[in-house]
């Protein structure tokens, strides 16, 4: 009698393809029938007809159309268990639909296309199709505990107001044009191989077995020294211009030297010499005090020219390393007056060296004190450092 009543109403009805949303967010699209109690009927895809209860619908709206045409069904209409309202802390869940029985499909007529799937996932066989949202918009969200939980949008954080203080770093002052700022300390700075001599007079430094040097001075004498051993070096040196000429200059010299103890050094050695037809030798014993960048030495011997007697020498001599490519230098030769002398006292003289790697700079100036006269005596001398065995220079302490 109940089913008699229902199809009256919905023969009465005035029907039409609408999308009907239930409270829970899903949606069903069919041909629904609004009845006078306020509930819902809805034909969907398949011919299955569903009754759905007033307090179980939230929204009925026209649907812009029909996707299929759908076929009568004998099957008799399911009705929705009321969807109880969800509190606010829990997560609605979707209302089951209670499946109703198979309902056998009126044979197709011969040659019949099949029935296509509908937009709610129904096949062709009649069998209810799985009630599932319109739009991953209108998706509900899901109660299952199982369900992975959407990740949460990080939050943008304003941007840091905290004013930054500016601090210089500090540099290094460039003592000299041969040296860049750097914050390198003494100790990392490397070799300089020209810490076997100062302008002229020795050192009690020596140079590396292998490692040699050729320098020009006051833009005359040229000079070519060599290390046969860590502890032994030998020098020659001419005017070159005068080589071939009655008033030829030549010097040959050999220097060894010893390291005795941290920052202590001592060594002694030998000039020969020839200026035209005179000979001569100044042999000398040299104690150099500190490390290679920052030393004093303290040179002693004679002047034993060729008939005459013999003059002493003393050198008092200083390199001050500024930077990694700079030195401050000084030479100061004192020799004892007598009448070989000519009255020579003290031969002062300072000036700085600039230098690399390979090429060094000296730039100085002296005075000679003669007779009571003082006549400037500027110096410049050129350094190129070179070895055989491709190895720099080892730093010497």
């Amino acid at each position: 009698m109940h089913l008699l009543l229902l199809l009256a109403a919905i023969a009465h009805a005035d029907p039409l393809f609408s999308r009907v949303t239930l409270v829970d967010g899903q949606t069903l699209v069919g041909l629904v029938t609004e009845l006078p109690d306020g509930s819902v009927t809805i034909v969907i895809s398949g011919g299955n007809l569903i009754h759905l209860p007033a307090g179980s619908v939230r929204s009925v709206e026209p649907s812009e159309s029909a996707p299929v045409a759908l076929p009568r069904s004998n099957a008799p209409p399911r009705t929705l268990p009321p969807v109880a309202t969800a509190t606010p802390t829990e997560a609605a869940a979707p209302a089951a639909v209670e499946p109703s029985e198979p309902v056998a499909e009126p044979p197709a007529a011969e040659g019949a296309a099949p029935t296509p799937d509908g937009p709610d996932g129904a096949g062709s066989e009649g069998t209810p199709a799985a009630i599932a949202p319109e739009s991953p918009a209108e998706a509900p969200p899901s109660s299952s505990p199982d369900a992975p939980s959407a990740p949460e949008p990080a939050s943008a954080e304003p941007p840091s107001t905290t004013p930054v203080e500016a601090t210089a770093s500090p540099v290094t002052p460039v003592p000299l044009p041969g040296d860049r700022p750097s914050d390198t300390p003494p100790e990392e700075w490397p070799s300089d191989p020209n810490r076997v001599g100062y302008f002229y007079s020795p050192s009690a430094f020596t140079l590396d077995q292998g490692r040699g040097y050729v320098s020009q001075k006051e833009l005359a004498f040229t000079a070519v020294a060599f290390g046969i051993t860590d502890f032994w070096d030998i020098q020659v040196g001419t005017v070159v211009p005068l080589l071939f000429t009655e008033a030829r200059v030549g010097v040959v010299g050999t220097k060894f030297a010893f390291k005795v103890a941290k920052g202590l050094r001592v060594g002694f050695g030998t000039q020969a010499f020839f200026v035209a037809d005179v000979f001569g030798a100044v042999p000398f014993g040299v104690v150099s005090v500190g490390n290679e960048d920052r030393h004093l030495s303290i040179n002693a011997g004679a002047l034993l020219p060729d008939g005459n007697p013999a003059v002493p020498l003393v050198t008092l001599s200083g390199n001050y390393r500024l930077g990694p490519r700079s030195a401050l230098i000084t030479e100061n030769w004192i020799v004892v007056e007598d009448e070989f002398a000519a009255g020579v006292l003290i031969v002062p003289t300072a000036g700085v060296r600039l230098f690399g790697p390979q090429f060094a700079v000296d730039l100085g100036a002296g005075v000679f004190a003669v007779e009571g006269q003082v006549i400037p005596l500027p110096w410049v001398g050129f350094t190129w450092n070179w070895g055989i065995n491709g190895k720099p220079p080892t730093k010497a302490d």
